[in-house]
């Protein structure tokens, strides 16, 4: 494997951090570089695992979106997904990472789930870790009555497109997306960019720049 390194890029995003502040800019681009290697220097292990911090409300945002992913990949193979059983075992892998966040296991193993709320000590009572729970379950058990998803079931596999990517919650996942002929048709409108007629697809690609 290629030896992994920070070259210097630019980004419309990382231009608002600099412009915000430039010491920001250093901890989050440079300055937590490197900081899951076992060997990483303590300051540089430290602003890495400040960097990888999340509020409850992003971890349960990040709980739902893999979840959904997990189920779409069960859905590729053709296979059901029994609603409540799958959602108990999201709980139940929540209240594992809520475990290993509560010990600051990610002080070790800078990659596992790290919550703000424990790094800082905030004072919350269960209720508020019980409501987080609640709504993960609420947000799952809609998103197996959404309509489209019977669509989405009903979809020939030549019609529709699948995105990988690896969650926490378990192996690859896969997002279903609508087929390449879909994703790239066009309609007339102007570049904001060049400001030329043209067909911008969907993707928004201007056909008129090189």
């Amino acid at each position: 494997m290629a030896e992994l390194a920070n070259e210097f890029s630019w980004s419309r995003s990382r231009d608002g951090t600099f412009q915000d502040c430039r010491r920001k800019y250093f901890y989050q681009y440079y300055g937590a570089w490197g900081g899951w290697d076992p060997g990483a220097p303590p300051d540089v292990r430290r602003l890495y695992v400040l960097k990888q911090l999340s509020s409850r409300q992003q971890w349960a945002g990040r709980i739902v979106h893999d979840a959904v992913e997990m189920a779409f990949q069960v859905m590729r193979a053709e296979r059901g997904v029994p609603h409540e059983p799958f959602i108990a075992d999201v709980i139940e892998r929540m209240r594992s990472e809520w475990r290993s966040s509560k010990a600051a296991r990610y002080r070790d193993h800078p990659k596992s789930p790290a919550l703000f709320e424990h790094e800082y000590a905030l004072p919350l009572k269960p209720e508020a870790w019980q409501a987080v729970s609640r709504n993960v379950t609420t947000c799952l058990r809609h998103f197996f009555q959404l309509p489209l998803l019977a669509e989405i079931r009903a979809t020939a596999p030549e019609h529709c497109g699948w995105r990988w990517s690896t969650g926490r919650l378990g192996a690859a996942a896969a997002t279903a997306r609508p087929s390449s002929s879909a994703a790239t048709r066009s309609t007339p409108t102007r570049c904001s960019a060049c400001r030329r007629p043209g067909r911008i697809s969907s993707r928004s690609t201007c056909v008129n720049r090189p």
